[in-house]
């Protein structure tokens, strides 16, 4: 993504007419949540300015209902590191979700509408979605080891919260939904 990304956040950069980043939002939206906490890090005020602009003039974003907080993660240190920056800020069940990464499928919103299901029908510590990749190609991305009993195994940059995929571009149609991971 370099040279790109030296003058504007991954998250910014444009997935037709709109930043990934909103797409994202919009995907969070359209399963039903309301209050979104976005984990940025140093150096990414345009995020704040963007979603602040929208909730003033276009659609699903000047909901009153919704809210649109920031959580600072100092320095990049992954995945787990942002997620551990919300805490405190964030309460009973959440969805992590890539603010450089959509999920593409029939309907917006439909797998995390999906997985929020099943995280509840199972009483699930956690729920999470996975794509499959070629056997070559783990290398450039976190990977999931099923393991008895619903455990897995995780490697590189995967989030056991309700909401994880692995391998961009995601579609919905082929994740699979891990039910359950015992608490």
């Amino acid at each position: 993504m370099r040279p790109l990304t030296f003058a504007i956040a991954k998250e910014m950069l444009p997935l037709g007419p709109k930043p990934v980043i909103q797409l994202v939002a919009e995907e969070v939206i359209s399963a039903g949540l309301k209050d979104i906490l976005l984990v940025v890090g140093n150096r990414k005020e345009a995020i704040g300015e963007h979603f602040a602009a929208l909730q003033e003039v276009e659609g699903v974003f000047a909901d009153p209902a919704l809210t649109i907080r920031y959580a600072c993660q100092p320095e990049p240190r992954g995945l787990g590191h942002a997620v551990l920056c919300a805490e405190g800020l964030v309460e009973g069940d959440f969805v992590v979700a890539f603010g450089d990464a959509t999920i593409a499928g029939r309907e917006i919103g439909g797998l995390i509408r999906r997985m929020l299901r099943v995280h509840e029908r199972m009483a699930a510590a956690g729920t999470v979605a996975v794509q499959r990749v070629p056997a070559g190609e783990t290398r450039r991305y976190g990977v999931i080891r099923p393991g008895e009993e619903h455990n897995v195994t995780c490697t590189g940059e995967v989030a056991l919260c309700i909401l994880c995929a692995c391998a961009p571009p995601y579609s919905h149609e082929d994740t699979e939904i891990t039910e359950r991971v015992p608490a």
